[in-house]
């Protein structure tokens, strides 16, 4: 998953559009699509080699997959889970089914069962709905689908909260995107920016707190070791006693914070920050 942000952070920096994984249209690794890179269905999460092939296969038979039952019922029996599909409907890849990300998501157990019965069907050698064309299911394929389960709404944040879970970035809209001109007030540099300078160099980024790791020093203080992340991409921080102390109370998760310190360039361990001092963004 680093090398596909790695890969998404060039992008953005090139200024390429980048458009969501897509069951209808994406393959597994990225492909390019009038100009625009499109996320494969490989950079999703849970989502292994083996059931985005049998998605293609299934696809390039026929047409696109026009619900969530149709993509679970025509791919063949077993290749797909619930955490699969699950994971796609997270990424955005079910967008083009035909319903809201929250019902997909709960409709995901549904749409395999329906698919365990229409493959049972098959092989006791009925008529497959999806075999048939349109006009001779008289649109039965369809109608035989029960609807998706009704589920409460997903805000934008739980679309992004879900997003960065199984691509590992947040796609549509990442929390610091309204923040925008008002951080490039407060920064001295991107975090890209940064990770560009020399070793000592000056900066003051900011950036939402990822993963946290409290270490203990030889003389028995607390520090600790914290992933930031902003627009431009991401940074291992060593957060030093005196700063880990002041800054502890706000340091979580999903916190954006304001952290000031220098780079160092190491060449076994690539390039950090030494943060000095950490304030909460407000």
């Amino acid at each position: 998953s680093g090398r596909i942000l790695t890969l998404v952070e060039e992008c953005r920096r090139m200024q390429l559009e980048l458009l969501p994984p897509d069951v209808n249209r994406s393959n597994w690794k990225f492909t390019i699509e009038d100009g625009k890179i499109r996320i494969g269905m490989g950079a999703v999460r849970n989502v292994g080699h083996g059931a985005v092939d049998l998605i293609v296969k299934a696809r390039d038979a026929g047409s696109a997959f026009a619900s969530l039952f149709e993509l679970a019922g025509r791919v063949p029996a077993g290749s797909l889970n619930r955490r699969v599909l699950e994971s796609l409907v997270a990424a955005g890849a079910c967008d083009v089914l035909g319903a809201k990300r929250e019902r997909l998501f709960a409709g995901a157990a549904l749409a395999l069962d329906h698919a365990s019965a229409v493959h049972r069907d098959q092989a006791s050698g009925q008529a497959s709905l999806f075999g048939l064309s349109a006009e001779d299911a008289g649109g039965l394929g369809v109608a035989v689908a029960p609807p998706l389960p009704e589920a409460p709404a997903w805000s934008n944040r739980d679309r992004g909260a879900r997003e960065k879970e199984v691509l590992g970035f947040y796609f549509s809209e990442h929390p610091l995107e309204h923040l925008r001109a008002d951080i490039e007030r407060v920064a001295t540099h991107a975090i890209a920016q940064a990770l560009e300078l020399g070793d000592g160099a000056e900066v003051r980024v900011v950036g939402l707190v990822g993963e946290i790791k409290q270490l203990t020093t030889k003389a028995g203080k607390l520090m600790a070791m914290v992933m930031l992340e902003d627009l431009s991409g991401r940074v291992e921080c060593t957060v030093f006693p005196e700063a880990y102390e002041q800054a502890r109370a706000q340091l979580a998760t999903d916190v954006i914070v304001v952290a000031a310190g220098r780079v160092e360039v190491r060449d076994e361990r690539g390039v950090k920050l030494l943060l000095t001092e950490v304030r909460p963004w407000e």
